[in-house]
């Protein structure tokens, strides 16, 4: 069975999480990124790096607490 080849482009937070999924799926992926390095421009930058919940309503809490616990999760290894 043949590796997926897989390019994604932008390197911000959706970016490195589709990127994220696809390697755990078995995918060989490359970041195209415009910027100096990933997260440095586009929509990651213009929020500043602010992580929003959205508690109005149930579902949208859980998704962003979901979303909080794999950060923190992949967090470590990508400081390493």
């Amino acid at each position: 069975m043949s590796t997926l080849r897989i390019i994604v482009v932008g390197g911000g937070i959706v970016g490195a999480a589709c990127a994220r999924s696809l390697v755990r799926r078995g995918g060989q992926v490359e970041i195209i990124e415009a910027g100096d390095g990933p997260g440095l421009h586009g929509a990651t930058a213009a929020g500043m790096g602010h992580i929003v919940v959205n508690d109005a309503e149930p579902a949208g809490l859980q998704l962003c607490l979901l979303g909080r616990k794999l950060w923190r999760e992949d967090a470590p290894p990508m400081n390493s």
